[in-house]
């Protein structure tokens, strides 16, 4: 009968993959040589080419370094498991073993029991129930009886021990010997150890020839290399395209970069790089070596520049943090002195309001110069549950009083509005949305500010309006602008601060205005879920 091997599709496959493989390595091979060769050598090519070698090169090397070491690790854990499985074979068949012989005093060849009819025949069993061979030596280092003896009838291995092995486990007293032994071509592990009887005497060698280990280790080795080349080629045909699409869009922006850094003049020092090639790199060297000798200078002077303004800045923020309690805290002395002049009945009362609002912008002026001494920085927020109510009430205080201006609250009373904000930073808002309004009221004219509230669902929006000036046209787009100030004496930020407390509580301010007329500023924040709604919405005065 003639036959052949069946193909199938991932033997052709495997078939195309090798074929690939050695016309991959054949070309690139005659490509180097060619590179080498000529007079600029690898140099000569352009970043794009350089790119395709090297990753290419990179991979090659990459998977050969991984597969010889995958290859080692996996011989090597094979034969630990081989090891590890012929000691276990090993110490089942010497407790058997010592069930049947260990009470005897000296072994023949001769042995027999009720059980097994010779010495031969329980080897033989015992290698059927663990499925290896079993070899018995007398103390002379010459068979005694064995599970295979077709082997040594036919003399394709000796009837004398290893010599090595005998020496290790009789003259040196190893309790244990593996080592590595062959019969013709065929290598495999053999295991020896000497067999005790209850006296502790030495009745025999036990020996374990493990001829399984060779086939099996070459299949393992066989299949993980295949294993390992067909999974290699994949990655490399794949990671070709990839290098082709990359080198391409990575190359072709080098000119426009060298153009950009060209144009560039401030930034830090940086030492010249030096390069030989002559490429797009080496144009975009050249500018970059050029830009280095116009910044050294320039770079300082940004530095120090920059160092006096955030200095400045620094200044005018401290400035208005503790400036800004200081006002309504003055007005609140002023109106407490009034009452006491006018020896109003409910003087006690208003002592109390007073000594409860100075303790808490007390606290506040403590907080912001304990944060600007820690680390030069605006104190950050510690938001809280809050009735917004309450907090209006508390800053309006301190401001209603104030000169020829009078206030005027829109909202029911015995209602809770709960927001999550920054205790200190609402007062700070509404602090600077108040004084800013009375600033804007001419002097010749009496002054009214409105304070309105409108709930909806999930957002509370407050408004505060005033009769004042208005705000022209033309500056309203500079309002929450840091350092813009309408007055002569003001620093600018508050506004800015304000609108950054509100949207740092997650809400949004914004204005109306109308020259002649007055101003309304509208602040919105966003309810807790929890929040008790009034049974009718606020209404806004304007």
């Amino acid at each position: 009968m003639i036959s052949r091997p069946l193909l199938n599709a991932g033997k052709i496959i495997i078939s195309f993959a090798y074929l690939f493989a050695f016309i991959f390595i054949v070309v690139n091979s005659i490509l180097l040589f060619f590179a080498q060769s000529s007079p600029a050598g690898f140099r000569g090519l352009d970043f794009r080419q350089k790119l395709q070698i090297s990753f290419t090169g990179i991979l090659l090397f990459s998977f050969i370094l991984v597969g010889i070491a995958v290859a080692t690790f996996t011989i090597k854990e094979f034969q630990s498991n081989h090891y590890n499985n012929i000691k276990e074979k090993l110490n089942s068949i010497y407790t058997e073993l010592e069930a049947e012989i260990s009470m005897e005093r000296h072994l023949t060849p001769n042995w027999r029991n009720s059980n097994n009819a010779s010495l031969n025949e329980l080897l033989i069993n015992l290698s059927n129930i663990f499925n290896t061979d079993v070899n018995l030596y007398d103390l002379n280092g010459y068979l005694m009886a064995t599970s295979r003896p077709e082997l040594f009838f036919r003399d394709l291995t000796s009837h004398r021990m290893n010599m090595k092995a005998f020496m290790n486990v009789s003259d040196l007293t190893k309790s244990e010997y593996i080592q590595t032994e062959s019969v013709g071509n065929m290598k495999y592990i053999s295991a020896y150890v000497p067999f005790y009887n209850v006296e502790k005497h030495v009745l025999a060698y036990l020996n374990l020839p493990y001829f399984r280990m060779q086939s099996l280790l070459t299949r393992e080795i066989s299949d993980m290399i295949v294993a390992i080349v067909n999974f290699t080629l994949l990655i490399i045909v794949i990671t070709m395209a990839f290098v082709v699409f990359i080198s391409g869009r990575l190359t072709s922006p080098l000119s426009m970069l060298g153009e950009g850094l060209a144009s560039v003049r401030l930034g830090r020092k940086s030492e010249h790089l030096s390069y030989r090639g002559r490429d797009e790199i080496g144009d975009l060297v050249s500018q970059y070596n050029r830009m280095v000798d116009e910044l050294e200078e320039s770079a300082h002077k940004l530095a120090n520049s920059e160092r006096e303004y955030a200095w400045r800045e620094m200044a005018k923020q401290i400035a208005h943090e503790i400036k800004n309690p200081l006002t309504p805290m003055k007005l609140n002395v002023q109106q407490l002195q009034k009452s006491w002049n006018d020896k109003i009945h409910d003087f006690g009362d208003k002592l109390e309001i007073f000594a409860r609002n100075q303790i808490e912008y007390i606290n506040n002026l403590s907080n912001i110069a304990t944060a600007f001494s820690s680390f030069a920085k605006m104190p950050g927020a510690n938001p809280v549950e809050l009735d917004l109510l309450d907090q209006i009430g508390t800053t309006l205080e301190l401001f209603r009083n104030t000169g020829n201006t009078s206030f005027k609250v829109n909202w029911p009373s015995g209602k809770r509005v709960i927001i999550h904000a920054d205790r200190e930073q609402l007062n700070g808002i509404f602090s600077n949305l108040f004084k800013n309004s009375i600033q804007a009221i001419p002097p010749e004219r009496e002054g009214l500010i409105e304070v309105g509230m409108e709930a909806g669902e999930n957002r509370v929006t407050v408004s505060v309006s005033d009769n004042g000036c208005g705000i022209p046209e033309a500056i309203r787009k500079k309002m929450f602008t840091a350092n813009f100030t309408t007055k002569s004496s003001g620093t600018g930020l508050g506004l800015s601060i304000v609108k950054r407390y509100v949207e740092g509580a997650g809400g949004r301010v914004w204005f109306e205005s109308e020259p002649g007329k007055g101003t309304t500023f509208f602040v919105e924040f966003p309810l807790v879920p929890a929040v008790e709604k009034p049974e009718k919405p606020f209404k806004t005065l304007r």
